[in-house]
């Protein structure tokens, strides 16, 4: 049989089956999904539900650290209104964003590892996994106000 009728008559019956199986596809061979099969699709591959667990897990050890007694004290010590966010480092210090500028703020050394804590999974979550640099060279964490929200925060 001539090589090319082989060829064509192979990827005819490769249509033939994909057609016959319910999928569609593009000129290319690529499978065409449906919009909702696609973000079906989608979420399996990216581990929406881990993704999820993830958040969740960060935004608790946020509302952790914003019950430390120390950083309690130190937000309601200052002005009504003026504290506009945390400012987290990789080695667990904090700071207060503040209107007046920023007010670094005492911790213990539970605290301190809780801090590092969010700092790290912070970090984690917003590199989705993505190896982090030396934290010598890491840059602090703001958390602005929005996003310690629920808290005691005045």
């Amino acid at each position: 049989m001539n090589p090319i009728v082989a060829s064509g008559a192979a990827s005819l019956a490769g249509v033939l089956i994909r057609k016959v199986s319910g999928h569609s596809s593009s000129p290319s061979g690529n499978v065409m999904l449906e919009p909702k099969e696609f973000e079906r699709a989608l979420n399996k591959a990216g581990g929406s539900r881990e993704r999820q667990a993830g958040q969740q897990q960060v935004a608790d050890l946020r509302q952790r650290l914003m019950q430390r007694p120390e950083v309690e004290a130190a937000i309601y010590s200052q002005p009504p209104g003026s504290v506009t966010g945390l400012e987290l480092r990789p080695d667990g210090s904090l700071s207060l964003r503040t209107s007046a500028g920023p007010v670094a703020v005492q911790l213990g050394s539970a605290t301190r590892e809780l801090a590092q804590a969010v700092y790290s999974a912070s970090a984690v979550q917003a590199a989705a996994g993505v190896a982090a640099a030396n934290s010598a060279t890491q840059a602090p964490l703001v958390l602005p106000l929005q996003m310690v929200q629920g808290t005691a925060l005045r």
